[in-house]
């Protein structure tokens, strides 16, 4: 296959490798999800063009998305040549379904419940741990959907479960960094660097970061 062909090209190299699966490269590449798997119609508010996303939602992603984990598990999950296993959930593989600016779409689609799109993450989560669990895995934490709180609940699920936190976003600076101050706060713990804050010390907990400071 393609990724035994890049698997030995790199191990040639002397370098190992990450595996993610995604079925949505957002703006830049779309739906690469088979033909067979249920869409939501959206339109580029910018374009007019349409932009079909998976509805991660439909029985129909859900098994073919875990049978096809498992069958990536069944081949990497001994394969020394492979050192981490990151969850590919949404948009990117990161932690939410869309780019922003389809946002609107799907929830105008009835697929904006918080607690559904939690639901997803975590599923996918815990359907890559039970199919590597000789491996190094993390979650994209840093984007969301409908509220900064998703990255605590998200955090809190994967955690025990022994999985790590990546963030994505290459930027020279940031907002809502962190929040550790007020426990009042909807949003107590839920800023980007808080999951990897809280877990830092965890035994079986990686932590990457895709951004520059």
């Amino acid at each position: 296959s393609r990724v035994d062909e890049w698997i030995a090209q790199q191990a040639a190299l002397g370098k190992a490798v990450g595996l993610e699966i995604t079925s949505y490269e957002g703006v830049s590449g779309g739906n690469v999800a088979p033909p067979w798997i249920p869409v939501i119609s959206c339109v580029d508010p910018y374009s007019g063009a349409a932009h079909p996303i998976p509805n991660y939602w439909s029985s129909a992603y859900r098994t073919a998305i875990r049978n096809l984990i498992m069958a990536f598990g069944a081949r990497y999950n001994s394969d020394a040549r492979v050192a981490w296993i990151e969850t590919g959930t949404g948009a990117y593989g990161e932690n939410q379904p869309s780019d922003d600016r389809y946002d609107n779409c799907l929830i105008n689609a009835g697929y904006g419940d918080q607690t559904a799109w939690e639901q997803v993450v975590k599923d996918i989560i815990a359907w890559t741990r039970q199919a590597f669990p000789n491996k190094v895995i993390m979650t994209k934490h840093y984007p969301r959907f409908r509220g900064d709180s998703e990255r605590v609940h998200i955090a809190d699920f994967a955690a025990p479960l022994g999985v790590g936190f990546k963030g994505d976003g290459l930027v020279a600076d940031d907002a809502k960094v962190t929040q550790r101050s007020d426990p009042t706060k909807s949003y107590y713990l839920s800023y980007k660097d808080d999951p990897a804050i809280t877990y830092s010390d965890t035994d079986g907990i990686r932590v990457g970061d895709g951004r520059i400071i």
